[in-house]
């Protein structure tokens, strides 16, 4: 922060139109309350976390924050790069010349990619197997306009799950088509296991959600 800039509090309906939208290190989050400490800090409360796909994680002291305000964010089509490579950007204003900031970014891919399934949660079942649920998210939905579902996004639906026993080893494999899965006792034996969840997206897997048993 810095004397010259001025955050503002919003309501539920303004954030829900996108409102006070901010970086903090690589995750997107909303702010509701601002209030300014002194001429260079700000106290941010009622926060909405891993917004737009992103990821909640803790922030040291010192990371970034960028406030992303509507209308100063632009889309730039990037012809022939591929997910690996990295571009340099110059932004340069008028007058700016030689002196336009450079910056460099890493092409991860995860703007093709559906974000990673949301509240995933499992029960045993009478015979000792484990019945999985969880909620899908999608790119091209991040607010809840009308009541119903958010659009697919893809292709089609589907999820590929994960099982893996104490060390790491995978000890069942299976898809679905919907945001649910019942495994029999066969596949998932008792003791502890992690299981990860992964939506098929149209041109790669997400990221996996990661329930620890």
């Amino acid at each position: 922060a810095h004397e010259g800039m001025t955050l503002a509090s919003a309501d539920a309906a303004a954030i829900d139109r996108g409102a006070n939208l901010a970086l903090i290190g690589d995750e997107l989050i909303q702010f509701r309350d601002a209030v300014q400490v002194d001429a260079t800090r700000w106290r941010l409360s009622g926060w909405w976390r891993g917004c737009r796909g992103t990821a909640a994680t803790a922030h040291p002291g010192g990371t970034r924050f960028v406030l992303i305000e509507r209308g100063a964010a632009i889309s730039l089509p990037l012809p022939g790069a591929q997910p690996g490579e990295s571009v340099r950007i110059a932004a340069a204003g008028v007058g700016d010349g030689a002196q336009a900031a450079i910056a460099s970014a890493a092409i991860d891919g995860r703007s093709c990619t559906p974000p990673p399934p949301v509240q995933l949660r499992a029960a045993r079942t009478a015979d000792g197997g484990l019945r999985l649920t969880w909620t899908r998210r999608s790119r091209l939905g991040w607010r809840w306009r009308d009541g119903d579902d958010v659009p697919l996004g893809e292709e089609r639906e589907g999820y590929r799950i994960a099982v893996a026993d104490q060390a790491g080893a995978t000890i069942a494999t299976r898809n679905s088509d919907g945001p649910q899965l019942v495994l029999s006792a066969a596949e998932v034996p008792a003791g502890a296991v992690t299981v990860a969840v992964r939506q098929q997206g149209t041109y790669a897997l997400s990221s996996p959600a990661i329930l620890n048993l």
